[in-house]
Protein backbone atom coordinates (compact mmCIF):
# COMPACT_ATOMS: atom_id res chain seq x y z
CA UNK A 1 0.00 0.00 0.00
CA UNK A 2 2.87 2.34 0.79
CA UNK A 3 4.39 1.79 -2.63
CA UNK A 4 1.05 2.59 -4.27
CA UNK A 5 0.79 5.88 -2.35
CA UNK A 6 4.35 6.83 -3.24
CA UNK A 7 3.68 5.98 -6.91
CA UNK A 8 0.54 8.13 -6.94
CA UNK A 9 2.43 10.98 -5.25
CA UNK A 10 5.28 10.57 -7.74
CA UNK A 11 2.78 10.91 -10.61
CA UNK A 12 0.63 13.70 -9.21
CA UNK A 13 3.22 16.03 -7.61
CA UNK A 14 4.48 17.40 -10.97
CA UNK A 15 0.90 17.93 -12.12
CA UNK A 16 0.06 19.79 -8.94
CA UNK A 17 3.19 21.93 -9.33
CA UNK A 18 2.24 22.68 -12.95
CA UNK A 19 -1.28 23.64 -11.91
CA UNK A 20 0.08 25.96 -9.21
CA UNK A 21 2.42 27.65 -11.67
CA UNK A 22 -0.40 28.14 -14.19
CA UNK A 23 -2.67 29.47 -11.45
CA UNK A 24 0.02 31.97 -10.50
CA UNK A 25 0.45 32.99 -14.15
CA UNK A 26 -3.26 33.34 -14.96
CA UNK A 27 -3.71 36.93 -13.65
CA UNK A 28 -0.82 38.06 -15.84
CA UNK A 29 -2.34 36.38 -18.90
CA UNK A 30 -5.66 38.07 -18.22
CA UNK A 31 -4.15 41.50 -17.60
CA UNK A 32 -1.68 41.55 -20.49
CA UNK A 33 -4.18 42.14 -23.34
CA UNK A 34 -5.88 44.83 -21.30
CA UNK A 35 -2.58 46.59 -20.71
CA UNK A 36 -1.65 46.34 -24.39
CA UNK A 37 -4.97 47.84 -25.46
CA UNK A 38 -4.57 50.59 -22.90
CA UNK A 39 -1.07 51.44 -24.19
CA UNK A 40 -2.34 51.45 -27.77
CA UNK A 41 -5.23 53.77 -26.91
CA UNK A 42 -2.93 56.07 -24.93
CA UNK A 43 -0.46 56.21 -27.79
CA UNK A 44 -3.15 57.07 -30.30
CA UNK A 45 -4.47 59.77 -27.97
CA UNK A 46 -1.01 61.29 -27.51
CA UNK A 47 -0.37 61.18 -31.26
CA UNK A 48 -3.62 63.04 -31.90
CA UNK A 49 -2.82 65.62 -29.23
CA UNK A 50 0.66 66.22 -30.64
CA UNK A 51 -0.71 66.59 -34.17
CA UNK A 52 -3.33 69.12 -33.07
CA UNK A 53 -0.77 71.00 -31.00
CA UNK A 54 1.66 71.20 -33.93
CA UNK A 55 -1.10 72.37 -36.26
CA UNK A 56 -2.20 74.99 -33.74
CA UNK A 57 1.40 76.20 -33.23
CA UNK A 58 1.69 76.79 -36.97
CA UNK A 59 4.23 74.13 -37.89
CA UNK A 60 2.55 73.75 -41.28
CA UNK A 61 2.97 77.43 -42.09
CA UNK A 62 6.56 77.30 -40.84
CA UNK A 63 7.24 74.31 -43.09
CA UNK A 64 5.83 76.13 -46.11
CA UNK A 65 7.85 79.26 -45.40
CA UNK A 66 11.08 77.35 -44.78
CA UNK A 67 11.02 75.45 -48.05
CA UNK A 68 9.33 72.24 -47.06
CA UNK A 69 6.50 73.11 -49.40
CA UNK A 70 8.13 70.68 -51.81
CA UNK A 71 6.70 67.80 -49.78
CA UNK A 72 3.85 67.18 -52.27
CA UNK A 73 6.40 66.87 -55.05
CA UNK A 74 8.11 64.11 -53.04
CA UNK A 75 4.85 62.18 -52.65
CA UNK A 76 3.58 63.58 -49.36
CA UNK A 77 0.00 64.78 -49.67
CA UNK A 78 -0.64 65.65 -46.03
CA UNK A 79 0.63 68.63 -44.06
CA UNK A 80 3.72 68.26 -41.88
CA UNK A 81 1.73 68.14 -38.65
CA UNK A 82 -0.22 65.13 -39.94
CA UNK A 83 2.98 63.25 -40.74
CA UNK A 84 4.04 63.11 -37.09
CA UNK A 85 3.65 59.62 -35.65
CA UNK A 86 2.98 57.81 -38.90
CA UNK A 87 4.72 54.57 -39.75
CA UNK A 88 4.88 55.13 -43.48
CA UNK A 89 5.07 58.66 -44.77
CA UNK A 90 4.52 58.17 -48.49
CA UNK A 91 1.09 58.92 -49.90
CA UNK A 92 0.72 55.53 -51.56
CA UNK A 93 0.99 53.69 -48.23
CA UNK A 94 -0.88 56.16 -46.04
CA UNK A 95 -4.42 54.71 -46.33
CA UNK A 96 -3.10 51.20 -45.68
CA UNK A 97 -2.87 50.06 -42.04
CA UNK A 98 0.09 47.85 -42.89
CA UNK A 99 3.71 49.02 -43.10
CA UNK A 100 5.34 48.99 -46.53
CA UNK A 101 7.28 45.88 -47.60
CA UNK A 102 10.97 45.86 -46.87
CA UNK A 103 13.17 46.44 -49.95
CA UNK A 104 15.15 43.24 -49.31
CA UNK A 105 12.20 40.93 -48.78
Amino acid sequence: MESMNSTIAWMTDPLIALYQRLAALAPNLVGCPGAALSWLRDGQTRRGLVRRLLARLGVDRLAESSGLAALPAMGFERPLSALVGTRCLCSSCWPSPFPPPMPWG
